[in-house]
């Protein structure tokens, strides 16, 4: 999901979101290397926050709320 919001907000904003920290969670090493740039992009833009205790959890199936949660904060960013 990282990778599609990053594509939304590049396509509605121009501009490329990147990440600057890695290893901000505890189970990086789980993150798909093709997943892991816009994982930490979306993350330090503030799109998403994994689930607590420093940790991702890329295996796992986000819920309706965690998806509406990303989404939201995807538009509040764009429509600055």
């Amino acid at each position: 999901m990282a990778i599609m919001i990053l594509k939304a907000y590049k396509f509605y904003t121009g501009q490329n979101a990147m990440a600057n920290e890695r290893g901000i969670f505890q189970d990086a090493d789980t993150i798909s290397d093709w997943a892991k740039d816009a994982v930490f992009a979306a993350t330090e833009f503030g799109l998403t926050k994994g689930r607590g205790g420093q940790l991702f959890m890329p295996h796992e199936k986000l819920n309706r709320a965690e998806s509406c949660q990303i989404i939201s904060l995807l538009l509040h960013k764009v429509n600055k």
